[in-house]
């Protein structure tokens, strides 16, 4: 009975650590891939036309900040420092993203008329040109383990309950 426990504990050990690396390890790849060219990722910033253009202020200190965010988010999570927090905030931040994404899929498919597992564009994720179904599916599978890095895992050492007659 105790060797269940263990097991059940050591699953969900290596699950916490999984996501722990893969969300950490993913945001910073994205943050630093964005760092060195904030003017690009101004242009895809500016693409979803959500933020206001006038003034420039916001959508400038979107493509500067948001990279900068999503490198300290990364290091936050890998080193459990604020772990729950920062994975709270990258992963609302990931949502509306991801939200976005679809936006403006759908404009892309009305505008040039193709059908959806056609579209492809610069999301801003960093990485240039992307199939965008499967960047939704990344970003799915990146948002599960954001929120898997929000939760708080104990060990389980404690004794099987005792049922009373």
């Amino acid at each position: 009975m105790a060797r269940r426990g263990a097991s059940n504990s050591e699953g969900t050990q290596g699950m916490k650590l999984f996501a722990r690396l893969y969300a950490g390890l993913a945001f910073l790849l994205m943050g630093f891939s964005k760092i060195g060219t904030p003017d690009v990722f101004l242009k895809s910033i500016h693409t979803y036309e959500i933020l206001p253009t006038e003034p420039p202020f916001w959508l400038n200190i979107a493509a500067v900040g948001l990279p900068w965010m999503e490198v300290l988010a990364g290091m936050a999570i890998l080193s459990g420092i604020l772990r729950r927090g920062a994975a709270t905030v990258a992963g609302l931040f990931l949502a509306l993203f991801t939200l976005a994404i679809v936006w403006r899929s759908f404009a892309v498919m009305d505008t040039e008329g193709i059908a959806f597992f056609d579209v492809a564009f610069d999301c801003g994720c960093g990485s240039g040109v992307v199939v965008i179904w499967q960047k939704l599916i990344q970003n799915i599978l990146l948002l599960f383990a954001t929120l898997l890095c929000t939760k708080t895992w104990t060990a389980s050492t404690s004794a099987p309950q005792i049922t009373r007659p």
